[in-house]
């Protein structure tokens, strides 16, 4: 064990040592665990180490009858030594915790619920090795370089099919909810946290009004660490969660959290007007910059391209260097937690899967009500609603379920050659790489006949997306340096839990998404117009940025030389597809895009930029 006695104990958290990063080292079947850069409550038979926070210490500590006022790590193992494995569901928090049982030879560790907190190993001859950072794992003597060429392929494609992977070989995340353990029986990874388990139980009306509560318990925790930012949209997501903290913290008589607003020039997505009057209404402090100011001198995409030098993955959101301007500005304030809207799209909607539900059961209701809900909310012609209805989400699923019952392998099979077809053909120029990628597609394709239906199959994909852990393990990385930590209150156990059960009627209650957010917000600020609010998307204006920006930065690495030292893409081939891409749709300009990143991220990591 490496790390100071017990009396030197506190909790080891990144954002204010961003230096540093920790590492768990232990033998293939489970023993000699060493700690590196860790806080380690231990004794001869149990070490454990808390990365991160963890939320509500004192029912921790009551669990473990120690004062509250101890270091996490040690309430953690008090806690451990009298609840053992039955304590992880009961954990929340931004985390990854670590416990090494030394008699037993069993070492585990987990990732807190929804995958705030990032979590990666790599396997070894000898070892299995334990970090959150990607780039500690890459420091170790036996942990390989090597790029992941699949992955590098199906991201240009748009598929992203192992939850686990990373773009590098060796190195593979723990997804959210989930925990490794190492013992004699090997490197075993399973799911410790699920909001219901395997089915949905559907949740009485009487205890949907919980829900107020337990978002309210969602910010307060992300105000656990002092003075927060708001990053505030004009949506009722973030305008719910300003709304809350502000709440909570005039009750407390603590700083009131700091609006953080990007003022857009297109007015198809400008919400200053929303924004500004949200932030008055509230007494929220705001720092409105406008996009561009926030962008930098030499444009989104430039600047992008620096971020994606300087990270473990190309750059997921292409936002992130203006939103990364207003987080700077926050920390001059006194800023250590940026509160956010994301997951209210995810968890207060429905899928659009719900349509071959309702066909199924023969329920012409429901079916009317999701198509008045999707044209109400959204910015869709009615054609567009009853061609997705009736047909994408709602037949077509239905048939192929039909398919599935006559040779279910075979249906598969031509699924996953389907989706392999639509790939450009300039990705994986040689065959080998192209049968690794229809292999891997056959193997993550979704299930043509669930037997909870559509709507909970979709709902178990999405709590296992490998971009939900990329996109948090992406805001550690920049938000680390600054000692800021991104909380999504939309993410939080408890609540996703609960909204998880929330029949879906109930969800688009009135013909809108949302429902459950969406009066209360409109109750609050009713000169808004939130209770007729449809959804406003930046793409038009973002499709705008790749047009203007996007043609000369695709010059600077035309040769591609990156990506085809790696053979995943022909150089040839995408240079034609560069030539007309930036005149074309949306969907080939974030091709386009997504291209050039991925290019400028592997030159960096083969030391050619």
């Amino acid at each position: 064990m490496i790390g100071p006695s017990p009396s030197a104990l506190r909790e080891h958290d990144e954002s204010t040592t961003p230096t540093l990063h920790w590492v768990l080292r232990v033998a293939r079947d489970g023993s000699d665990p060493r700690f590196q850069n860790a806080i380690v409550a231990s004794d001869e038979r149990l070490d454990v180490v808390v990365a991160g926070e963890l939320f509500d210490l004192e029912a921790l500590a009551t669990l473990g009858n120690v004062p509250a006022s101890l270091p996490a790590a040690r309430i953690a193992r008090a806690a451990w030594l009298q609840q053992g494995e039955r304590l992880l569901p009961r954990l929340r928090g931004r985390f990854a915790l670590a416990v090494a049982e030394r008699q037993a030879r069993v070492a585990r560790v987990v990732r807190d619920p929804l995958g705030a907190y990032p979590l990666f190993y790599a396997l070894t001859p000898r070892d299995v090795i334990f970090s959150s950072a990607i780039q500690a794992l890459r420091q170790q003597p036996d942990v390989s370089n090597a790029l992941n060429r699949p992955a590098l392929a199906d991201h240009l494609c748009k598929r992203w099919p192992d939850r686990q992977e990373t773009f590098f070989e060796q190195i593979r995340r723990v997804p959210a909810g989930w925990q490794a353990i190492v013992s004699a029986r090997g490197l075993i990874l399973e799911r410790y946290w699920h909001p219901v388990g395997e089915r949905i139980d559907w949740m009485p009306d009487e205890e949907i009004a919980a829900f107020d509560g337990l978002l309210d318990q969602a910010v307060a925790r992300g105000l656990s660490r002092g003075r927060a930012g708001i990053f505030l949209s004009g949506g009722f997501d973030s305008v719910s969660v300003a709304a809350v903290a502000a709440d909570l913290t005039r009750r407390t008589h603590e700083p009131a959290p700091l609006a953080l607003s990007l003022g857009f020039p297109d007015p198809a997505c400008d919400e200053q007007p929303v924004q500004t009057s949200v932030a008055r209404s509230l007494g929220l402090p705001i720092h409105l910059l406008g996009f561009f100011e926030a962008a930098g001198a030499r444009g989104l995409l430039a600047e992008g391209l620096d971020l994606t030098r300087q990270l473990s993955a190309p750059l997921l959101n292409s936002w992130m260097p203006a939103y990364l301007s207003l987080a700077r500005r926050a920390t001059l304030d006194g800023v250590r937690t940026i509160l956010t809207g994301e997951g209210g799209d995810e968890w207060l909607g429905t899928s659009p899967f719900l349509a071959a539900d309702l066909i199924r059961r023969g329920d012409i209701r429901g079916l009317v009500q999701i198509a008045r809900t999707w044209q109400r909310s959204y910015h869709q012609t009615w054609l567009t609603v009853i061609r997705g209805t009736l047909w994408r989400y709602g037949l077509r699923p239905l048939l192929g379920a039909a398919c599935s019952t006559l040779s279910p392998d075979r249906w598969d099979a031509r699924r996953a050659a389907k989706s392999a077809a639509a790939s450009p053909d300039w990705v994986a120029p040689d065959h080998l790489l192209r049968s690794t990628q229809l292999a891997r597609l056959r193997a993550s394709i979704a299930e043509a006949r669930p037997v909870g239906g559509f709507y909970e199959r979709e709902s178990k994909i999405f709590l296992d997306l490998s971009l939900t852990s990329w996109l948090f393990e992406e805001q550690h990385e920049v938000g680390s340096p600054l000692g800021l930590a991104y909380v999504h209150p939309y993410w939080d156990a408890d609540l996703v839990a609960h909204v998880y059960r929330v029949r879906p009627e109930r969800l688009n209650e009135h013909n809108r998404t949302k429902a459950l957010v969406r009066q209360t917000v409109a109750r609050r600020f009713p000169a808004l117009g939130f209770e007729r609010q449809r959804k406003v998307a930046a793409m038009d204006f973002f499709a705008s940025i790749l047009r203007n920006e996007g043609p000369v930065l695709g010059e600077t690495v035309a040769d591609f030389r990156g990506l085809a030292s790696l053979g995943v893409v022909a150089p040839e081939g995408a240079r034609r597809f560069m030539r007309t891409a930036w005149g074309q749709d949306a969907l080939q300009l974030g091709m386009a895009w997504n291209l050039v990143n991925a290019e400028v991220w592997v030159r960096q990591q083969i030391g050619l930029d």
